[in-house]
């Protein structure tokens, strides 16, 4: 429990700013549709309050909006940030406008999360909300030490009275929210959070032009409210109707096509209440990045088809087709599209919970995203089939050693690892194109094949432990056809 007395009023410097020592981890955004509508029962309650306060309350109002509650919100996007398996120290919700309904979303985020954290909500400070948040966050992870924290960014339409609405720079136009996940481990360099009050907007854009000046980032996040251009930097305007969202949505749109620890500026300024929020932060690793990462780490310990799932997460409309029209699914989810596919082609991927099916003409050979996921994919199997190869070498007595100790056959290992670590440093690079994937799946063949000698008779054995480099293979062949991986003539 904390107790707390009012605190001393210290001026805080607005060109130190306030360092957050945990650092953005990932994060992710969501917009809601219409929402539910108010049940009979909920607005007989409002009804009744209304008359206990001497308040109008109108029927026909609440019979005709729908609305998202925060904790229909919150839910939403952590869902979208799953899995959540490290404990949370604390949850801060950031919102300019109030719960569409009495609810208990501070309740709900606590629950819903794993760890026991403290929970807190910041409201009444518009557009600068979620700045005020982040500090907040600064003042408790440095005080107690906390490891991790997550922030929950909300808009929401639906007032409860539309007699007094909100001026109209400050209404939201959409329900929306933005979740940021906050770690003492993550890397990169610590943000730097800033507010300043009762500033005109000329003076807001002084500000934010300074700072830019100071910290030289590649890029700047701005409210509409800030007219700020600079050459040599990466303008990014967030979306209208988004007062305590937009910013930080626009951010999360840009995570996948920004590279890791780029240096970002955020300044969002409230017309209304002549507020300035700026934060200086880094960006994480790529939401997508994670998500291949955990497709190598699941494929290499576990399974291709295993792996394939995971990857699957990554495309929620579902894989391109390849050349021929087809896709691979998981066995049992379609029937294979070719009667003639070669029995122990067929066999090969039943083995590993894969088929062909057929869909729609959606061509993978210029998608660069599908082809990159597709290449991480079968890194993982390639790891996997290069950790079978030393077990296999390692049980192989040779003189008084094993077969992992002879020069040549050590050094033709070498060469495979060697393979793999360019293989993974090319993947790495931002903004790959086709021509150079289809030439990353050329190399990943040839390291299969390499490692698959290695296992003597038992690497072409379709149930011995090479069965993983066909099968990579195999999927290779779907996507890009014999000619990208590796065949020759």
């Amino acid at each position: 429990m904390y107790l707390a007395t009012s605190p001393a009023v210290a001026p805080i410097s607005p060109e130190a700013g306030r360092r957050l020592p945990l650092r953005l981890e990932r994060a992710a955004s969501r917009v809601f549709g219409e929402g539910r509508p108010y049940d009979p029962g909920l607005i007989q309650y409002f009804a009744d309050l209304a008359a206990l306060y001497g308040l109008r309350h109108r029927d026909d109002y609440f019979t005709r909006v729908r609305r998202n509650t925060f904790t229909d919100m919150i839910g939403g996007v952590l869902a979208d940030l799953a899995p959540l398996d490290e404990p949370f120290d604390l949850v801060v919700l950031a919102h300019s406008t109030p719960d569409a309904e009495p609810g208990w979303p501070a309740c709900f985020a606590a629950d819903a999360l794993p760890g026991d954290p403290l929970v807190l909500a910041v409201s009444d400070q518009g557009a600068a909300a979620a700045f005020t948040a982040l500090r907040i966050v600064a003042d408790y992870a440095t005080a107690d030490g906390f490891d991790r924290a997550l922030v929950l960014i909300l808009d929401q339409t639906t007032l409860m009275d539309d007699d007094q609405p909100a001026p109209r720079e400050v209404r939201p136009a959409l329900d929306a929210v933005v979740a940021l996940v906050l770690s003492r481990h993550a890397d990169g360099d610590c943000p730097v959070i800033r507010c300043q009050a009762d500033l005109g907007r000329d003076e807001a854009i002084a500000s934010v032009t300074a700072l830019l000046a100071d910290d030289h980032p590649a890029a700047l996040v701005a409210g509409h409210g800030i007219g700020v251009e600079q050459p040599d930097l990466d303008l990014v305007v967030a979306e209208p109707g988004r007062p305590c969202t937009g910013v930080w949505a626009a951010l999360v749109d840009r995570l996948d096509d920004w590279e890791a620890g780029r240096r970002v500026m955020l300044a969002d300024y409230d017309p209304v209440l002549r507020y300035l929020g700026t934060c200086s932060i880094e960006t994480p690793p790529r939401a997508t990045a994670r998500q291949w990462a955990r497709c190598r780490a699941v494929t290499r310990g576990e399974s291709l088809g295993a792996g394939f799932d995971v990857l699957l997460e990554s495309v929620p409309g579902g894989p391109p087709a390849g050349p021929g029209g087809h896709v691979l699914v998981r066995r049992g989810e379609g029937e294979p599209a070719e009667d003639d596919l070669p029995a122990t082609s067929g066999e090969l991927l039943a083995a590993e919970g894969l088929a062909v099916g057929e869909r729609g003409p959606r061509p993978a050979a210029d998608d660069a995203k599908w082809l990159t996921g597709l290449a991480w994919l079968r890194l993982g199997a390639s790891e996997q089939l290069t950790d079978r190869c030393v077990a296999y070498l390692g049980e192989r007595a040779s003189g008084d050693g094993s077969l992992l100790d002879r020069q040549l056959v050590a050094g033709q290992l070498a060469d495979a690892l060697i393979e793999q670590f360019e293989i993974e440093a090319v993947l790495g690079a931002p903004g790959l194109d086709p021509p150079t994937l289809r030439r990353v799946h050329r190399r990943i063949t040839d390291a299969d094949r390499l490692l698959s000698r290695l296992l003597a008779a038992s690497g072409f054995l379709s149930d011995g432990p090479g069965r993983v480099a066909y099968v990579s293979q195999l999927i290779a062949d779907v996507w890009l056809g014999t000619e990208s991986t590796g065949e020759r003539g």
